[in-house]
């Protein structure tokens, strides 16, 4: 073993998230790619239907996802004020 620089490179983390893109065309026929990450697009479905009056269950049911998943968007929605009426439990 020597004790001359480390040649290894180092370990940087990349952040992978699931994406879904959609291709949109204006009325000038200028297309255009919109991409939003899956886990943006739960939170924004959950604010979206809590805002329509669902509770957090039938959210969670609408939404095909675990009570837990909808209780944490919930949350973090509420904090930052994107939901318009009072929390509505389980």
């Amino acid at each position: 073993m020597t004790n001359g620089p480390d040649l290894m490179k180092p370990y940087i983390p990349v952040k992978r998230e699931l994406t879904r893109s959609i291709l949109n065309e204006d009325s000038d026929d200028c297309a255009s790619w919109s991409r939003t990450t899956l886990e943006g697009s739960t939170y924004q479905r959950v604010i979206d239907l809590a805002n329509e009056g669902l509770s957090q269950s039938d959210v969670a049911r609408e939404l095909e996802v675990n009570r837990s998943t909808v209780n944490c968007h919930y949350r973090k929605a509420q904090e930052a004020g994107m939901i318009n009426r009072k929390g509505t439990a389980f």
